[in-house]
């Protein structure tokens, strides 16, 4: 493990006629590292086998949804679970909490906060800083699983599936991951996140051949350490312009990191003009040691 001291860097941009916002603002949360980025990455099998799942009946109560959830697990090949506690059960309106560290706030969620009918929910902590919740449905009748985070997040979908938690100030406190849904055969079920206020909804579309349990999941993960990129006003329009824009404007940095942030340029000229409303720029948190990182994720603070 390699402690990593906080610093701050000023880089110029050139060719970038900004006048006296030609730069960003490079910080680093302090932090060490307790995993590579191995442990950010989730393993999913091709092909998902019946036989893996095993005979599960439809019609599952509360007290079966900690074994569907582990048997939909070892079908999708995640190994990411690295606290030998059990998935445990949770009634409606449950805070779990992810704890704080010495650099990250504590990520409080409530679970299924509108006590809606339909399905049983779980959690299961997989890091200290990590926490797998699942929704299992037993039937048709229900088709979207909801959870709350703290008053003052601002949770901000991204296209490619992922959810950023941020504060106001455009700190990142959390990030979920793509939403996945699989039914009692191991074939998957079309699903995705809609964002309203502090409440993240996973909706599910199910076809003529799904067949029930059918668990869904997000991934909740807090960071107590990352890079941040800060964006002026007018860096943050040309960003989000387009992808040519973007591509030239990261092109001319001297940073590897700034440079390496190309790969971003589809989603920020995807979303992000809309986001820039009300005075906001654009910030990037860096998870990893640029030029080298594992994952990336926005938030849209005040200028």
């Amino acid at each position: 493990m390699s402690e990593i001291s906080s610093f701050s860097r000023e880089v110029s941009m050139p060719g970038c006629d900004c006048g006296d916002e030609a730069a960003e603002r490079i910080t680093m949360n302090p932090f060490t590292h307790r995993r590579t980025g191995l442990a950010l990455i989730t393993v999913v099998c091709a092909s998902l086998s019946a036989s893996l799942l095993g005979a599960v009946p439809a019609s599952a109560s509360p007290s079966d949804a900690p074994a569907i959830v582990q048997r939909a697990e070892h079908a999708l090949g995640l190994q990411d679970d690295d606290v030998t506690d059990a998935v445990r059960v949770l009634d409606p309106g449950t805070v779990e909490t992810i704890p704080a560290s010495a650099d990250a706030p504590a990520v409080p969620v409530v679970v299924n906060p509108d006590n809606r009918p339909g399905a049983s929910y779980t959690a299961d902590t997989l890091a200290d800083d990590s926490i797998r919740f699942a929704a299992v449905f037993s039937s048709r009748t229900a088709s979207t699983a909801s959870w709350k985070l703290a008053e003052g997040s601002e949770l901000d979908a991204l296209p490619d599936g992922r959810v950023s938690v941020g504060d106001a100030d455009g700190n990142l406190l959390a990030g979920i991951e793509a939403p996945w849904a699989v039914d009692a055969t191991g074939q998957r079920v079309p699903t995705h996140y809609t964002v309203s206020g502090t409440t993240l909804t996973q909706h599910l579309n199910y076809t003529p051949n799904t067949v029930f349990p059918v668990v869904a999941d997000p991934k909740i993960t807090s960071f107590p350490g990352y890079w941040t990129v800060k964006f002026t006003r007018s860096e943050s329009i040309t960003v989000t312009s387009t992808v040519a824009a973007c591509a030239a404007f990261f092109s001319k940095s001297p940073v590897p990191a700034l440079k390496a942030l190309t790969i971003g340029c589809a989603v920020f000229a995807a979303y992000g003009t809309p986001q820039l409303a009300n005075g906001k720029c654009l910030s990037v948190h860096i998870l990893g040691a640029p030029p080298v990182f594992a994952t990336w994720w926005p938030t849209w603070p005040k200028c």
